[in-house]
């Protein structure tokens, strides 16, 4: 690892909200990372539990800690777009407050993302674990997943792996993270900010399994089982409101394909896998739901069933 002082300052982002249960294991974590030089933001969406008394105390007690609480609860898009905002690092990482890292995250990923200036991002392999911290499954990206230097094959790898997500915790460039529109208050904004960072550069997956993502009966996936129902999730305001969020998601690809600096044959490129994507994951089939679910709003529980199967990735049977 490189001499402690000529190493670029890392911000981490912590938004939280009622998530006592995991979030003190999340921060130290964070803390116990190799790489020193860092600030943790957290920002409290005016949770109702024990979050801002574990938040305080260990603020209390590490200065790089910077604790932060909403006056309401602003939803979870705008919640992460602030710990960004508040961030002064050449490096940004959203970390979740259900889930932890290995004590090299963080050293390996600044290592990588000094190297190659062509890389955007770094993240790791994947171990899901259980409320309990037992091991579920290993989750593997393609050992060149993302790393073309054709945007339009990164666009196509990004779609392929849209159901999983997990680099949206990746650590990032700040300086490209800034060239996106961040989060966006509509459901699953966070597979459209991937597929931007995509467009924008390379992606580096580590070969070190670093990254351990929690599955647990109160995640927004788990506590909201279909994807109209965490429209107020992403932004209150939108609770109870009639949302078609995989018709937004394809509507956003498409404006991303078209906001990026592309040449003519990239941009084509990039409709050709959004073209594909559709036949992917029964994304057409979602589509026809959304609009099923407009007109019929309890046929949710129907296709919800019917779908779970394609929802198990993370506990295989």
């Amino acid at each position: 690892m490189m001499e402690q002082n000529t190493e670029p300052l890392v911000s981490i982002g912590l938004p939280v909200y009622n998530g006592e249960s995991y979030l003190a294991e999340a921060i130290q974590s964070i803390l116990n990372q190799t790489y020193r030089n860092l600030e943790l933001i957290i920002c409290d969406n005016n949770s109702s539990d024990r979050t801002a008394e574990i938040c305080r105390d260990f603020a209390a007690r590490d200065a790089r800690i910077r604790y932060f609480r909403n006056e309401s609860n602003v939803g979870a898009a705008r919640n992460h777009n602030f710990t960004f905002e508040r961030a002064c690092g050449v490096y940004f990482k959203w970390a979740a407050a259900d889930d932890w890292i290995g004590r090299e995250f963080l050293s390996l990923s600044v290592e990588r993302l000094q190297r190659d200036p062509t890389v955007v991002l770094c993240h790791s392999q994947v171990k899901v674990i259980d409320e309990c911290g037992n091991e579920i499954m290993d989750f593997d990206y393609p050992a060149d997943h993302a790393s073309s230097t054709k945007p339009s094959r990164r666009f196509g790898d990004a779609l392929s792996q849209d159901r999983t997500d997990f680099e949206v915790f990746a650590l990032i460039r700040a300086s490209t993270l800034r060239r996106t529109r961040l989060l966006e208050s509509y459901v699953a904004s966070d597979r459209v900010l991937r597929a931007e960072l995509a467009l924008l550069g390379r992606y580096c997956i580590l070969p070190e399994r670093l990254f351990y993502n929690r599955d647990h009966p109160n995640r927004s996936v788990r506590a909201y089982p279909a994807h109209h129902l965490r429209a107020g999730w992403f932004d209150p305001r939108l609770a109870n409101h009639k949302v078609f969020p995989h018709w937004r998601v394809l509507f956003e690809y498409f404006r991303a394909v078209n906001r990026v600096p592309l040449s003519g044959w990239q941009r084509v490129c990039c409709y050709g896998w959004l073209t594909r994507w559709l036949a992917r994951d029964l994304n057409w089939a979602r589509l026809a739901a959304d609009i099923v679910i407009a007109i019929f709003p309890e046929s949710w529980r129907v296709m919800a069933r019917m779908a779970r199967s394609s929802e198990n990735w993370l506990r295989p049977t």
